[in-house]
């Protein structure tokens, strides 16, 4: 009778033990957790993997603690590429590193624990965007701050798709706005957790000269070739030569096209490209004005040169001059320049050439276009094509 109590008592402290060890921890054939910190109660799976990215051999448990200490059963041998993925919804990890099948990687052995901290993923809130105004014909990058906005996987401006959209950090996250009538709609964030909307927080207007998009600011509307954004300052800063005196560069004369001028100037002066005068030419493609605007980017966040996640606006060319019409690209930009900002009261290159010495120039105080030697040193500022 004495013995069958003991046994009786050993068995009763047995499962007593193992309830509260269940409430910390969690032990398999594979795997023993200890659990502290916040109380929660988490499915997680664990797996050991051969490759770091395939998981094999895996087993479930079950957690009540965010903070894991996890160990290996195996004696005397570590795991460089073992796995865990929270199979409940809204939580996230860390300590560890997330691969593309979704488990998160760490270390492990029966002697060095590896720790792993579970985060609960709260619901989203959107608390303002910058700029809140912008063209109806899309293109502004912009930003939008708030909190728990990690993962997040899309924005909307009343229902339309936002493109370039990337998590900077848990309460930043930037894009570009799409096309939209005049008005002002809804701006709507989504995550794994759930949407945040910032009721009329954007506000589209009707498409002008002087508005942001697509890395610099409208500059032109007067069609076709004629649609233009400007670069949002001079490039460089500072005059700059129009490059190859002496070299009639074949197929650079359009007074409309400055997109086909300045390729021909870069295939000419720098790639060697374009006939016998161009055989053996060069010159550095950051030396001479066209060359400067067929290099230079700038992305939708105006950071240049572009960042990952961003869009990357890499099309300029050097406006087309010669021409007082409707469809002449640098006289555009004389006659919008109070709209558009930041130039000087100098002269500035064209990317139409007259001749083997000299090339046309629009001069921005008084309005008169000329021609100077290729060597003279005149502002640049350079252009892309534009879809209202």
């Amino acid at each position: 009778m004495i013995r069958l109590i003991r046994s009786q008592v050993l068995i009763a402290l047995s499962i007593l033990l193992c309830a509260i060890g269940a409430a910390n921890a969690g032990a398999g054939d594979l795997f023993s957790i200890t659990g502290s910190g916040t109380v929660t109660t988490l499915d997680i799976q664990l797996c050991l993997s051969v490759s770091g990215t395939t998981p094999w051999n895996c087993e479930n448990h079950i957690v009540t603690r965010q903070t894991l200490s996890i160990q290996t059963v195996r004696p005397n041998h570590t795991y460089p590429a073992a796995g865990i993925k929270i199979l409940t919804s809204g939580y996230t990890l860390s300590g560890c590193t997330f691969v593309s099948n979704g488990y998160c990687q760490f270390s492990v052995s029966n002697t060095t624990a590896a720790s792993v901290i579970v985060t609960s993923l709260a619901a989203p809130t959107l608390a303002s965007i910058t700029p809140n105004t912008g063209t109806a014909s899309g293109g502004t990058g912009f930003s939008v701050t708030g909190t728990n906005l990690t993962g997040a996987t899309g924005i909307t401006f009343a229902g339309t798709v936002a493109t370039s959209v990337n998590v900077v950090n848990s309460t930043t996250v930037t894009g570009v706005t799409p096309a939209h009538a005049a008005g002002a709609v809804d701006v709507v964030i989504t995550t794994p957790e759930g949407t945040a909307t910032l009721m009329n927080g954007y506000t589209y207007e009707t498409t002008a000269v002087g508005q942001s998009s697509g890395g610099g600011v409208i500059a032109c509307l007067n069609g076709g070739l004629n649609n233009l954004i400007a670069a949002t300052v001079d490039n460089p800063s500072s005059p700059i030569q129009w490059g190859g005196s002496g070299i009639n560069v074949p197929i650079a004369s359009s007074t409309t096209d400055g997109a086909t001028n300045t390729a021909n100037i870069v295939a000419c002066l720098t790639n060697g490209q374009g006939g016998a005068q161009c055989a053996g030419s060069i010159i550095n493609i950051n030396t001479y004005a066209a060359g400067i605007c067929s290099s230079y980017q700038v992305d939708s966040q105006n950071q240049n040169p572009c960042q990952a996640g961003n869009t990357c606006y890499n099309d300029w060319f050097l406006p087309a001059g010669n021409n007082t019409n409707p469809s002449g690209q640098l006289n555009c930009l004389y006659t919008n320049k109070d709209a558009i900002g930041g130039f000087g009261n100098n002269l500035y290159w064209s990317s139409t050439e007259l001749d083997a010495n000299f090339a046309w120039d629009q001069d921005l105080l008084n309005a008169g276009q000329l021609f100077g030697n290729k060597d003279f040193n005149y502002q640049v500022r350079c252009v892309r094509g534009f879809t209202p």
